[in-house]
């Protein structure tokens, strides 16, 4: 309940702020997708990392450690793309 609370706080005292484009640039999404393989060294986990931007401007992103022990690097940037797509969606 008072993460409901402190979100919707943050709602309320947030409501004029945006983001602003020009009408005529050209606007892409770029996404950013990192895995630090077995980075902590007490539990072996991965760290996943993913930015997306919307013409200059970050609009999400997030760094979390992985819930499982991968095995290899390759699957740990494959989990991290999951992660990122999942958020994307």
């Amino acid at each position: 309940m008072d993460g409901v609370r402190h979100t919707l706080r943050y709602v309320s005292a947030t409501a004029n702020y945006g983001l602003f484009y020009e009408a005529n640039t050209e606007l892409q999404v770029h996404g950013y997708i990192n895995a630090d393989w077995a980075s902590s060294i007490s539990d072996r986990r991965s760290t996943s990392d993913f930015m997306f931007s919307f013409g200059n401007d970050a609009v999400t992103w997030s760094s979390k450690k992985q819930s499982t022990i991968t095995l290899s690097s390759i699957e740990a940037k494959y989990r991290g793309a999951a992660m990122a797509a999942c958020e994307i969606a």
